[in-house]
């Protein structure tokens, strides 16, 4: 994610997280986004921070231009802002999104999660618009696409993400991340090749 000066956050995790934070003086490099903007890691753009940790720090030429390729790749880095995954607080939908970002691959539909929680479907599907903004189906998606997304990015390949995410078939994964993404997995720019497509 890249998080512009001046912009105050944090971070929770829910899982184990590895974080490596790059720091920009953004006077020296011009161009940079605006606003905060979830980045997708390309293989190339890993390896240059993966090598730039490894270097030690200093004002040679070399380094110089390590840093401004690093910082011409984040510029470049396509927004996955679409695949946010908003959380919610009220202790019916709780259960449910921890449950799903554990298991994305649980194909549950809304009424089974209602009767779990002892809700109505109805009571369920507002509770979801108005903690996330989304609906149930909508944050289903925006979950999958983004585990799809790191699991690409470690190299799975296609047919293995998309059985692994729930999806009955490499064909309705592939037209639900091209028509969200605008690419195919395949084609993904953040993808690092594995076997078997």
């Amino acid at each position: 994610m890249w998080i512009p000066p001046g912009v105050v956050h944090c971070v929770e995790a829910l899982d184990d997280l590895s974080i490596h934070n790059v720091y920009v003086c953004t006077r020296e490099v011009p161009g940079l986004p605006q606003t905060c903007k979830v980045l997708s890691v390309t293989p190339l753009l890993r390896e240059l921070l993966a090598f730039g940790m490894t270097e030690p720090t200093g004002d040679g030429e070399e380094q110089k231009r390590l840093l401004l390729t690093i910082t011409d790749q984040i510029r470049r880095a396509p927004d996955l802002g679409t695949i946010h995954v908003p959380m919610a607080e009220d202790r019916r939908l709780l259960p449910i999104l921890e449950h799903l970002c554990q298991h994305p691959d649980d194909n549950r539909p809304l009424e089974a999660w209602a009767a779990f929680t002892h809700s109505s479907t109805r009571t369920l599907a507002r509770l979801f618009v108005q903690e996330t903004g989304l609906t149930f189906r909508e944050w289903r998606q925006r979950l999958r696409l983004m585990e799809a997304v790191a699991r690409l990015g470690s190299g799975q390949s296609v047919l293995e993400v998309a059985l692994d995410l729930g999806y009955a078939s490499q064909s309705a994964f592939t037209a639900m991340f091209r028509k969200t993404l605008g690419c195919t997995p395949s084609d993904y720019p953040g993808r690092e090749r594995g076997e078997g497509g």
